[in-house]
């Protein structure tokens, strides 16, 4: 009997260590199937999401060298209404000088303004002859107190509407006195406008003054018309297109002559033959 126990004991513990044992090779298997079948993966790759680019730059166009820059002034403007007509049928922009208080002034300055045609105040200033070539009674005169020549130069601009320079009207003795072009100028400066130095003189304190006032600028390189001869005249327009081929502009200074007029609707299309630009004023003031 005992022996018998003890054989039922023995398969009893045999069949209990086999039970142990499936059941730690089960969790054995469990826990290695867990860890990844015992197997090491590398760290997931993660594809970062695109970042999108700013847009490449337009590519900078530098724009070729301007033209050469060909302007023509017509002084003496506002006592006739032919004239500007005339002027109007070039079909280039000519700078209109327009002389305040003349019967036609406003007339000439709006009927140039409405073509597109530069509108600069011409205004009289005292010359070194007043008795041969008198400037009209109302110029600027250096026996003037600042306070009367800023007082003038104020009329005469609101006199011509939709001027956007000033140019001087003889003016030889004036312009060559600095303290008086420096009021006159004040003004100019105050209104926002450029001036033309006529250079009546050589001596001319404008540009200084302009200079001094940070007022643009510009001054005459030739005149058209000291000669009233059509081949003079002639002879000066072809100078001046030399000169603003050599310094990239010319400003010429004529008047309401006949001849004068003749001669640049004769040329007018020798502007753009020469490759230079028609152009006003306000494109050269600096």
């Amino acid at each position: 009997m005992g022996r018998l126990i003890s054989k039922k004991s023995a398969r009893a513990l045999k069949t209990l260590a086999l039970v142990f044992v499936a059941v730690v090779l089960a969790a054995a298997v469990f826990y290695w199937k867990a860890k990844g079948g015992g197997m090491e993966y590398p760290e997931p790759i993660v594809t970062p999401r695109p970042v999108p680019m700013p847009p490449a730059p337009s590519p900078v166009v530098i724009a070729p060298p301007s033209l050469p820059m060909f302007v023509i002034v017509i002084d003496d403007m506002g006592t006739k209404l032919s004239e500007i007509k005339e002027i109007i049928s070039f079909g280039i922009p000519v700078t209109v000088a327009v002389m305040p208080f003349e019967k036609y002034s406003a007339e000439v300055a709006r009927l140039a303004n409405e073509k597109g045609l530069e509108v600069i105040l011409h205004m009289p200033m005292e010359p070194k002859d007043a008795a041969a070539h008198s400037p009209g009674s109302n110029a600027v005169l250096t026996t003037m107190t600042d306070k009367e020549v800023r007082a003038m130069v104020k009329r005469s601009i609101e006199a011509v509407p939709h001027v956007s320079g000033l140019n001087n009207h003889m003016g030889s003795k004036f312009t060559e006195d600095g303290p008086k072009m420096t009021a006159a100028l004040t003004e100019v400066r105050d209104k926002g406008l450029f001036f033309l130095d006529s250079l009546t003189s050589s001596e001319s304190k404008g540009m200084a003054v302009s200079r001094e006032l940070s007022i643009k600028a510009a001054e005459r390189s030739v005149f058209l018309d000291n000669s009233l001869d059509k081949e003079y005249i002639k002879g000066q327009f072809l100078k001046a297109i030399k000169i603003a081929k050599k310094h990239g502009s010319v400003i010429v200074i004529g008047h309401p002559h006949k001849e004068t007029l003749e001669v640049i609707k004769e040329m007018a299309h020798v502007i753009r033959e020469e490759g230079l630009e028609p152009s006003r004023v306000s494109d050269v003031a600096r």
